[in-house]
Parts: structure tokens; sequence; C-alpha cells
């Protein structure tokens, strides 16, 4: 029979050992949902991504042979149709542009004429406050109308300009996903790694309430006799 410092202590040690398999639970529970996160991704996110970064990657590329064989005249400009008028002066262009913007009064876009090898649409965007022209190849590439005619068809040859910088960013993200995708792969499938001190706790609490319950049964049974 236990005397009072031996039940106590075991009492408290039940204590502790109840804390850490409860905490230990919690944390494998995190770690099985996590798992289940990554399966998830593997199955559906990254693909999913990847194919629609890659997508980019060729639009941009595609959009680059465009501009490549629309170049910038040296000297002069190189022409711009609006509204199916032919314009070959940049500033006569660029108030051609103007003058849709202050008549149009659609909210979704529309056709406005084309550009170096690009459509063009015209677009109001509600949350800036901003007309955009949308030049459409195989990616779209917005760019925000100013109040300088000849200002606006300098902005357009900057977007056309920064697609390079644009394919550079998306060939990075593919790395990235690429990346993310191979970390995912090798943590997928790993085992708790405190399995074996939740086991080892998670018995020696059954084995401590075996006991205690024992000698409650015995106390309980000699009293009765």
């Amino acid at each position: 029979q236990l005397n009072d410092y031996q039940e106590e202590a075991i009492a408290q040690k039940q204590r502790e050992l109840n804390v850490d398999v409860a905490r230990l639970k919690v944390l494998k529970a995190d770690h099985q949902s996590q798992q289940y996160r990554l399966e998830d991704k593997l199955m559906k996110y990254f693909p999913a991504e990847i194919e629609k970064t890659q997508g980019f990657i060729k639009g941009f590329q595609s959009d680059i042979r465009t501009v490549a064989a629309h170049p910038l005249p040296e000297e002069g400009f190189c022409g711009m149709e609006v509204n199916g008028i032919r314009f070959a002066e940049k500033a006569e262009a660029g108030e051609a542009i103007l003058a849709i913007c202050k008549t149009n009064q659609s909210l979704e876009p529309v056709p406005l004429g084309s550009y170096r090898g690009f459509k063009m649409e015209l677009s109001f965007d509600s949350f800036q406050k901003e007309y955009q022209v949308l030049l459409k190849g195989e990616m779209t590439h917005r760019v925000p109308i100013g109040t300088s005619a000849a200002g606006n068809i300098q902005r357009l040859d900057n977007a056309l300009a920064g697609i390079p910088a644009r394919l550079e960013k998306a060939e990075q993200q593919l790395d990235n996903l690429r990346s993310q995708q191979e970390a995912a792969q090798a943590e997928l499938g790993k085992p708790f790694p405190q399995e074996a001190e939740l086991a080892e706790k998670s018995a020696r609490l059954a084995e401590l309430d075996a006991k205690r319950k024992s000698v409650f049964h015995r106390i309980f049974k000699g009293a009765v006799l």
C-alpha cells in the first residue's frame, strides 16, 4: 500500500504527464494538418501556378518578339492607328487618344486602335480613377494615361520596353515555385518528430493510471470487507 507521500508523487507525475501528452498531441495534430496541406499543394497549387507562370513566360517572350519586329525609328514616329485613322505624328496620335478619353462613357474596355503590332483598348480604372490604354499582344500591358499627348505615347513605348523585366520576374517566380515544390516534396511523408516521446509518455501515463486504479481498487475492496 502506498503512503500519502507516494500517492501525491504519483498524482503530481500524472499531472505533469497529462500536460506533456496533451501538448504533444496538439503538436502532432498540427504536424498532420501541415502534411495534408503539403499534399494538397503538391497535387493542386504548385501544378496550377507553374502552368500559369509558364504561360506568362511564353506570352512575354512572344510579345518581346512583336516589339522587336516593330522597332522605334531612330528619328520621327512609327505611326499609330486610333479609331481607324492612321496618325503619322506623335502629338496628333496622343491628342486623338485624349479626345476619346473625354467622350468615352463605357465602363468596359473599348477598342482604341493599334500600335507597334499590339492592339489597343481604352479602359477606365474606377479604383485608380484613371484611364488606361491596354496594349494587347499575347499578354496585356496596362499603361495609365496622363494629360500630355506626346507623353502618353512615351508611356506606351516605356511599357513595351519594360516587357523583358516582366519576363525576368516571371522566370524568377517559376524558379521560386519549383524550389518551393521541391521543398514541399521533401517534407511530405516525414513522421512526427516527437512521436517517440509521445508514445513513451503516453505509455508511462497509462502505467501510472493503472497503478493508481489498482491501489484504489484494493483500498475500496478492503474497506468493504
